[in-house]
């Protein structure tokens, strides 16, 4: 039954997601459209960012443009290969 719910719950929310894409593509989008948006990506941001602060702040940086350095620095160290020793 629950997976049934889920399954109603997700075409829902695709097609919805769908008529805001169409109506952006058109050149249509509406006030509420936008704050839709918003309020989505913003959660995915503070929310998500409890569990994957980098991908939070990422997403914080295409959308917004603000970084957040101690987070990049940890990223960029974690990340980055090792020199090979002489």
């Amino acid at each position: 039954m629950l997976a049934l719910f889920g399954d109603i719950i997700g075409k829902g929310l695709s097609l919805h997601v769908a008529g805001i894409n169409n109506r952006l593509q058109s050149g249509k989008l509406t006030t509420f459209d936008k704050l839709q948006c918003q309020v989505f990506y913003n959660s995915m941001i503070y929310v998500g960012g409890l569990a994957y602060p980098e991908a939070a702040d990422i997403l914080e940086q295409y959308l917004y443009g603000r970084v957040k350095t101690y987070t990049w620095r940890r990223i960029t160290s974690k990340h980055r290969p090792s020199s090979p020793s002489n």
